[in-house]
């Protein structure tokens, strides 16, 4: 149960956590949730629940604020974080869902994901975290970035490398991974002369030869392997706002490529408010399946900060 809210507001929310419940239960999934939460104590979950339900608040807040403030950071904040991990989501940076494509090996996305609000989710994270890695460089340096990180003019064309030499000096570390086609878009885009991202401080992260591709939040965390340009750095993490809550659960299982003792950074993009409620609803109902069910996520989730 969410603290400190006046009683009717409350009485709505546990109304609105006991319906999550009970539609996890309903879950067809051949029973494997409902057999997954027989054993567990029904008033710790929902506690479990009430308490990430604020967070997705708390980080559609901060979405929100950052939108409209342009994203300012501090230079007290910039200075320590050294790698922006950004995540993936539907659709790629040119289209507002992935469609599969056998010839090219790219897998589609998830039919149940193919939401409305959901659409241009992997462009919205991709953009956001070239800002956040942007404001972190501007306030290094106490600066203006001099031109534009992705850009097809003459004019970006012509500053790039300008450009590229500010982020590869101030900027920190910038790491991507997910579906292979997202991959490669992003591959192309790093070539193009109009792009000012310094590739040394780029990182493609990728399942090794053999593996099989990543197509969850979970495989992005779960065998993410620390690159050698960013190990132990402290790390900034964007995604949308109600989605992170999710990433952080999931830390809280998988974290030993994480450094120890630092909280993560978050860079929240906003998702449409037309559609944060159906999905803090869908997130909560996934959260008692990833930390019950699957095991792949903790009830706890990993520290975290929103400092600006």
């Amino acid at each position: 149960m969410i603290p400190h809210s006046p009683p009717a507001a409350e009485a709505v929310t546990q109304s609105r956590l006991e319906l999550v419940w009970e539609r996890a239960l309903q879950q067809n999934d051949n029973g494997q949730t409902r057999a997954a939460l027989a054993g567990v104590e029904k008033r710790a979950a929902l506690e479990m629940l009430g308490a990430g339900l604020e967070r997705m608040k708390l980080l559609e807040a901060a979405a929100d604020r950052d939108r409209d403030n342009g994203l300012h950071i501090s230079r007290e904040t910039a200075e320590p974080i050294e790698n922006v991990w950004i995540f993936s989501g539907v659709g790629t940076l040119r289209s507002a869902v992935k469609n599969p494509d056998r010839a090219k090996n790219y897998k589609g996305d998830n039919p149940a994901l193919i939401k409305e609000f959901l659409k241009w989710g992997n462009r919205r994270r991709f953009l956001q975290g070239m800002l956040a890695a942007q404001r972190i460089a501007e306030a290094r340096s106490g600066k203006p970035l001099p031109g534009n990180l992705i850009g097809e003019s003459a004019e970006d064309i012509g500053r790039a490398a300008v450009v590229r030499d500010f982020m590869r000096e101030h900027g920190p570390f910038i790491t991507f991974g997910g579906f292979f086609q997202e991959n490669d878009e992003i591959k192309e885009l790093l070539s193009q002369p109009g792009t000012g991202i310094a590739p040394e401080k780029f990182v493609m992260v990728e399942p090794g030869p053999g593996e099989p591709e990543w197509k969850t939040t979970t495989d992005q965390v779960k065998h993410f392997q620390e690159p050698r340009e960013t190990r132990g750095m402290r790390v900034a993490l964007v995604s949308d706002d109600i989605h992170l809550n999710r990433i952080l659960h999931i830390a809280g299982r998988f974290h030993a490529h994480l450094s120890e003792g630092m909280p993560l950074y978050l860079f929240p993009s906003a998702l449409p408010a037309s559609g944060r409620r159906e999905y803090e609803d869908m997130e909560l109902q996934g959260l008692l399946a990833y930390v019950y069910r699957d095991q792949v996520a903790a009830a706890e989730p990993y520290p975290y900060t929103l400092e600006r």
